[in-house]
Order: structure tokens, then C-alpha cells, then sequence
């Protein structure tokens, strides 16, 4: 299922000669990084507001992703705030299990996100190709996403959006969180009613209207932990009316595959009530699940991956499901963004400090 409050931003090819590059006077928007800057090499992925491509910059010959959102999209479902969050994560949160952002610029049609390139593809890609994953797998990476959300919510963030296909495996098969357009401030959070996400992973609280806050990352963690170990989530049915009153009741059924252990960590995970759920990093490092984990080991990366991606090449993209998608621009040719539309975008622009 997708996402039914809004879609993701999608980045698309390189503009036509004729497209401008928009300079904002009162900002560090310059000349000096822009879309004619990188060469695309092919498309990653396509969502409803553009496409994401693997890219080279041509100065360094450095692969990235580079996520591009149409600008009429935005203005049409009103989700310009969407955008502008995803910039302020992006560039505030140094996580070594969140996406980097190395650059951001627009033009008068397009915002475009430069990214690391992560050549595992999407966890979901791999759990749809294993079917479910063994418990030594499953806790690896639930083990991971912990700390990329103890991360997020260290900087004020809410990331609202977790599940397999947000979670990315680099060359070696460790992960970063990435698609941050449904994050939110803590504080912005506590004051939205709105149903947004994934439907198999929305909170009962959110459902209800209720006040939103850090624990919808962590029914997102028990939800996700469950799909790991089954292969799909413990809520699932056919149509929104019967999933929601699913997610609602909270009941749980477990396979008999599951070991005690995982199906206790899962429980505490999932109370309805936002109040007594397990919701904080440090109080679901200690549990029996992740018993023997060497939590400073795993933040520096020294533990092993228990997967690890096929990859032949620093271009290869056998990791993505490419295949079908086409290779199409975003915004409708004859397309022109007003200039005053263009420049509510002020300080888009974004160079990693490290790149300067």
C-alpha cells in the first residue's frame, strides 16, 4: 500500500539548455552548484512529485543520488512545507544512519536534494526477495533503525514515515534512513491532526486525531520488526476500512516462529495506548531481544551486516527495481513557475560544509 496523505518526491533528469537557474539575491543561492553540475547516469526510483537518478558530478566523478521535486506538484497538493522540512532534516541531522545531504539547489521548476547513493537498494527489495528474514537478520537491522531514530529524535525530529522501503543498504549492508517529506518538528507534531503515512504502519493514535509525538516512531519500529520476521505486517487486510479497525484493536497474532523474545519486544512495541508504549531508545536497547548487542560497536559500524548486497560495479543498480520505470520529466513541459512562486523556496540552497 501507499502512502495516503501524501507521496513521495521523486527526482527526474537533468533540464532541458533552456531551463534557468534561479539565483536569490539575499541568500547563498549562486552558480556555483546546479543541475548542469552532475551528469545523469540512470533513474533509481519514481514517486508522484519526480524522480530520483544516479548521478556523477562532473568536477570529482563522485556517484550520488539526486532526488528532484517538481515545484507544481508541490504548490498543487500544498505540501511546499513537505519539502522544506525534508531540506531542514537533511541538512541538521549527521547521523551515520541517515542519509546525507552533500547539496541542494532549484531552479524555477525543480528543488533538487543531492544524496548519498546507497548501491544496496531499499530493504524492502531484499525482504521481498528472502520473503521474511531470520531473527539474526531481523535484529540487525531493527537493531540500526533504533539508532537512526534515537538520532532523529535527539535533533527534534519525528520522522513519521518508517518502513521497509524508507530503509536504505549501502554497499556493505548497513542502513540509513532516507524520504524525509513526512518528518515533522516535535513541536509542529503535538499540533497536527492529520492522517498521514504509510497505512500498514500508522499509529491508533494517529487514526484517532490524537495528539502525535515520538511514539509513532516506535509502533513504526514493532511494526516494521514484525514484517522483518513475517514477511508481511500484523495488522494486514485488504482494504483501509478492516486494516485500520485492525491497527485500532491492537490485537496480535503470532507465528509460532517467532521466539519469545521477539514477540515480548513486539508487544511493547504495539500498545495502542502512547502512553505505555515502549517508546525510548534507551529503554529498548536493555530488552532480552537485543541481549549481547554492543550498541557503541554497532554505532561505529564495526559489526558485520548480515546482508550483504550483490553489487558488480560502483554504477551497477541490479539492487533497485528499475525495470519499469520511465524515464519521463516531472513537470508538464509547458510549464512555467512563476518568479515570486520560485522564491518562496529562500535558503534552499545547501553545500556540505566539508565541500566548500
Amino acid at each position: 500500500m501507499g502512502n495516503i496523505c501524501c507521496c513521495h518526491p521523486e527526482v527526474v533528469p537533468q533540464p532541458k539548455q533552456n531551463e534557468d537557474i534561479l539565483v536569490i539575491p539575499d541568500s547563498l543561492e549562486s552558480r556555483a552548484i546546479n543541475v548542469r553540475s552532475f551528469k545523469v547516469e540512470k533513474v533509481l526510483g519514481k514517486g508522484s512529485f519526480g524522480k530520483v537518478m544516479l548521478v556523477t558530478k562532473k568536477d570529482t566523478g563522485k556517484l550520488y543520488a539526486m532526488k528532484l521535486i517538481s515545484k507544481q506538484r508541490l504548490f498543487d497538493a500544498k505540501k511546499k512545507a513537505h519539502a522544506q522540512t525534508e531540506r531542514e532534516v537533511l541538512s541538521q541531522v549527521k547521523s551515520p544512519f541517515v542519509v546525507k545531504l552533500h547539496f541542494a539547489f532549484q531552479n524555477y521548476q525543480k528543488l533538487y536534494l543531492v544524496l548519498d547513493f546507497m548501491q544496496g537498494g531499499e530493504l524492502f527489495f531484499h525482504l521481498r526477495k528472502l520473503n521474511k528474514f531470520t531473527e539474526e537478520i531481523a535484529r540487525f537491522y531493527a537493531a540500526e533503525v533504533l539508532l537512526a531514530l534515537e538520532d532523529l529524535h535527539d535533533k527534534g525530529f519525528i520522522y513519521r514515515d518508517l518502513k521497509p522501503e524508507n530503509v536504505f543498504l549501502d554497499a556493505d549492508g548497513h542502513i540509513k534512513l532516507g524520504d524525509f517529506n513526512l518528518a515533522k518538528i516535535s513541536s509542529e507534531v503535538n499540533r497536527s491532526h492529520t492522517i498521514c503515512g504509510t497505512p500498514e504502519y500508522i499509529a491508533p493514535e494517529v487514526l484517532k486525531g490524537h495528539v502525535q509525538g515520538k511514539e509513532i516512531d516506535y509502533w513504526g519500529l514493532g511494526i516494521l520488526l514484525y514484517e522483518m520476521l513475517n514477511g508481511k505486517s500484523p495488522f494486514y487486510a485488504k482494504n483501509y476500512d478492516k486494516l485500520f479497525k485492525n491497527i485500532i484493536s491492537g490485537k496480535l497474532f503470532f507465528p509460532e516462529t517467532f521466539s519469545d523474545k521477539a514477540k515480548d519486544l513486539i508487544s511493547k512495541l504495539l500498545i495502542t495506548d502512547p502512553k505505555q508504549r515502549l517508546a525510548n531508545a534507551a529503554d529498548i536497547k536493555p530488552h532480552p531481544f537485543f541481549g549481547g548487542m554492543d550498541w557503541d560497536f554497532l554505532r561505529r559500524k564495526l559489526m558485520e551486516p548480515p546482508l550483504k548486497p550483490m553489487i558488480r560495479g560502483d554504477k551497477d543498480t541490479r539492487n533497485f527495481n528499475v525495470a519499469n520505470i520511465k524515464d519521463e520529466a516531472s513537470p508538464p513541459p509547458n510549464w512555467n513557475t512563476p518568479q515570486q512562486e520560485a522564491n518562496v523556496f529562500m535558503n534552499f540552497t545547501y553545500v556540505e560544509p566539508a565541500l566548500k
